[in-house]
C-alpha cells in the first residue's frame, strides 16, 4: 500500500491557452469501489468507502488518509439490505456521508458525519426514504437531503444534523432535472433554468435566457456550479456560465468520443478551471474526461472514465493498476 510513485507530466495545447497535467497513480487499501466511493476533503484528507457484497446485505468500510494516500486507517463498517447509493459533502473540517439504499419496497436513508482528524462517525439522520444525496447549504448555515423527482420533498437541519425538518417544496410537480448551487437550487420550468431559495423556500429569479431554442429538443441531464453550468440539449453538450439573473453561452464542449448523445455526470470549477465528464448515451458505461482553463470556451480531452472527486486543480479517479487492484489516479491541471 501507499503512494505509488509512476507520475508524469506533459503539455497541452489548444486555442484557449495551454495547460500542464502532472499524474500520480495512489494505491487504495481495499477492493469494492466505485465512482461515488470516494472523497477528497484537501490533497493530505482523503475519504475512501469501498462497498461489498455480503451474504447478508451490503457492507461499506469507511478508510481515511491524512498524508495524501501514503497510509489508510480503517474507521468503520456500514451495513445496508440493498445496494447503496454514496454520497459526500464537506463544510470546513466536517465531512458527511449520505448512504442510500437503492430499494424501491424498502428505501433507507443513513447519514453520517466525521471531523478531518481521526473521531469516529457520528449517525445524524435516518429514514425510510430513498434520498438523493447531502447537500451543505449556503456554507454550512444548513444540510439538506432532496427527493424531488418523485416524491418532492427536503429534509434540512440548521444545527449540523441534530434536528431534522421536513419542509414544503415550491417546486412543480413536472421537474425531471435539478441540481444545487451554493445555497439555492436550479431547477428546469418550461424550458428556463429557475432558482430556488430553499430556506425560506421561494422562486428568487429566472433566468432570462431560454435552455434551447426548438421545442422538440431534449434535455437529458445537466449539472451547475457556482460559476457554470453543462447541459445537453439535444445530441450537443454545451457549457454556459451564471452571470447576474442571465445565462453566457461559453462553448459546445466537442469530444474525441463517438457520435452520440451526451450527458454530464461529473462537474467541478475553480475560477477559470472547469473539469466535466460526459457519458455517452449510445454506451452506456463509456465516459471521457474533459478540461479547460479559460472559463469554459475551449475544451481539451483528459483521459477516458469519470473523476470521483476534485479539489483544488487535482482530479482523482478509481481505475484498475495492470495487476487489476483499485487504485487512484491523480491528474493535476495548471495553466502554463
Amino acid at each position: 500500500m501507499g503512494h505509488v510513485v509512476t507520475s508524469c507530466s506533459f503539455y497541452s495545447l489548444h486555442e484557449g491557452g495551454a495547460f500542464k497535467t502532472e499524474n500520480e497513480t495512489i494505491a487504495l487499501p481495499a477492493a469494492g469501489s466505485n465512482a461515488r466511493s470516494f472523497y477528497a476533503l484537501d490533497d493530505s484528507t482523503l475519504f475512501f468507502c469501498p462497498i461489498l457484497k455480503t451474504d447478508d446485505g451490503w457492507t461499506i468500510s469507511a478508510f481515511r488518509t491524512e498524508n495524501g494516500g501514503n497510509s489508510w486507517s480503517h474507521h468503520a463498517d456500514f451495513s445496508m439490505d440493498s445496494f447503496p447509493f454514496v454520497y459526500f459533502d464537506s463544510v470546513g473540517d466536517t465531512v458527511y456521508l449520505s448512504l442510500s439504499s437503492s430499494s424501491v419496497d424498502n428505501p433507507h436513508c443513513v447519514v453520517y458525519s466525521a471531523e478531518r482528524r481521526g473521531g469516529a462517525w457520528r449517525k445524524i439522520f435516518s429514514e425510510s426514504k430513498r434520498l438523493d444525496g447531502i447537500h451543505v447549504w449556503s456554507g454550512g448555515a444548513a444540510l439538506v437531503l432532496s427527493d424531488i423527482k418523485s416524491d418532492p420533498e427536503l429534509w434540512v437541519s440548521s444545527d449540523g444534523g441534530r434536528i431534522w425538518d421536513l419542509k414544503d417544496t415550491p417546486f412543480p410537480l413536472s421537474i425531471s432535472h435539478y441540481a444545487f448551487r451554493g445555497g439555492d437550487l436550479i431547477a428546469e420550468v418550461s424550458n428556463r433554468l429557475v432558482r430556488y431559495e430553499l430556506i425560506p423556500g421561494i422562486c428568487d429569479t429566472v433566468y432570462t435566457q431560454p435552455l434551447f431554442s426548438g421545442k422538440s429538443e431534449i434535455i437529458w441531464n445537466y449539472m451547475t456550479t457556482d460559476d457554470y453550468v453543462v447541459m445537453n440539449e439535444g445530441y450537443i453538450s454545451k457549457c454556459m456560465a451564471f452571470s447576474g439573473d442571465s445565462l453566457e453561452f461559453r462553448s459546445r464542449i466537442r469530444s474525441r468520443e463517438a457520435p452520440g448523445a451526451k450527458i454530464p455526470t461529473a462537474l467541478y470549477s475553480r475560477g477559470d478551471t472547469v473539469f466535466v465528464t460526459l457519458q455517452n448515451l449510445a454506451y452506456e458505461l463509456r465516459r471521457r474526461t474533459l478540461a479547460s482553463v479559460d472559463g469554459g470556451r475551449h475544451w481539451r480531452d483528459l483521459y477516458e472514465g469519470s473523476f470521483a472527486s476534485a479539489q483544488g486543480g487535482s482530479l482523482y479517479s478509481i481505475i484498475k493498476n495492470k495487476d487489476g487492484q483499485d487504485c487512484l489516479y491523480k491528474t493535476t491541471v495548471r495553466p502554463y
